[in-house]
């Protein structure tokens, strides 16, 4: 069960004052016709939370008002306000109900926009923004709790020569299988999105150096021995990958990142990486590690 929001939080603890004030009232006016109406108005403060629990909870409440209510008048009046009683009840009920199909409804619709402007329409994967906002995320976490964190960059080798051979249809079908072989050597931590054209990157967390290149290079083999057919074409394909950790860019202690700079100098350095890779003949890894001279180590 997921936490109390902080909207849940205010408006719950507004609406548990409303109800007792007007229990209170209710409970010393029994014999006021209108007392128990004010029941229905706590159910606004589920609505303002945004809140399919939370209105759930004062609208029970309110039920279970009302009922007590009516055995504490007098019992000469009780056949004047029962029906009174009944109608808010059912007023309560109605609007309980109809207000969670709402909120349930509105919260589909609000996941399936979010899953729109988060994932690449094409792979299925995350698209650009998303993955952007998971990598300083992953930063975040990597940075506060001291762990290692590594990221890959990959990029297809001569894909525009297979947009111009056999067109963009059958292009977009090795996007999309390329996206399924890599998936399948990567963990359940790890994240996969798309940057953008035929690039892409894997952010892997609590990984070494060393730990990004074994997976790069499991990743451009499983590429390399795969047979893409599209569209009854078989295909084969190469990929070329830039790897680089986090520790790398946080040895300066003469200039401190946030996490925003650190995923630029990050992306700068993989980046680098690949475009060395696909320098030095393609299919093959780049590592990025700073040196005196040098600041890429082609992997072996």
């Amino acid at each position: 069960m997921q936490s109390l929001t902080s909207h849940e939080l205010i408006f719950g603890a507004l609406g548990l004052v409303a109800y007792s004030f007007f229990a209170y009232l209710d409970f010393r006016l029994g014999n006021d016709v209108v007392s128990s109406i004010s029941y229905i108005s706590i159910l606004g403060f589920g609505l303002l939370a945004r809140s399919r629990r939370l209105t759930v909870l004062l609208g029970l409440l309110g039920i279970v008002a009302t009922i007590i209510g009516y055995y504490l008048i007098p019992a000469d009046i009780q056949d004047i306000t029962v029906t009174n009683r009944q109608l808010v009840v059912i007023a309560i009920m109605t609007i309980t109900i109809t207000s969670h199909i709402y909120m349930t409804k509105q919260q589909e619709f609000d996941d399936r926009l979010y899953r729109i402007a988060v994932t690449d329409e094409l792979t299925g994967i995350a698209n650009r923004r998303a993955l952007m906002q998971e990598f300083e995320k992953r930063i975040s976490e990597a940075m506060r709790y001291n762990t290692s964190f590594s990221i890959l960059l990959f990029d297809l080798d001569n894909f525009k020569i297979i947009n111009d051979e056999y067109g963009h249809l059958t292009g977009d079908g090795i996007l999309v299988k390329i996206t399924r072989v890599c998936a399948r050597w990567l963990r359940a931590t790890d994240i996969m999105g798309r940057y953008g054209g035929e690039e892409f990157m894997v952010l892997c967390p609590n990984t070494s150096l060393e730990g990004a290149k074994a997976l790069a290079e499991r990743i451009r083999l499983a590429v390399e021995e795969s047979d893409f057919t599209v569209y009854g074409k078989n295909i084969k394909m190469t990929i070329s990958l830039g790897v680089t950790e986090l520790s790398n860019h946080m040895d300066n202690p003469s200039t401190k990142l946030n996490e925003i700079e650190l995923s630029h100098d990050m992306f700068d350095a993989a980046d680098s990486a690949m475009y060395r890779a696909k320098r030095t003949g393609r299919n093959c890894v780049v590592a990025f590690e700073p040196g005196p001279d040098s600041h890429q180590q082609k992997s072996v």
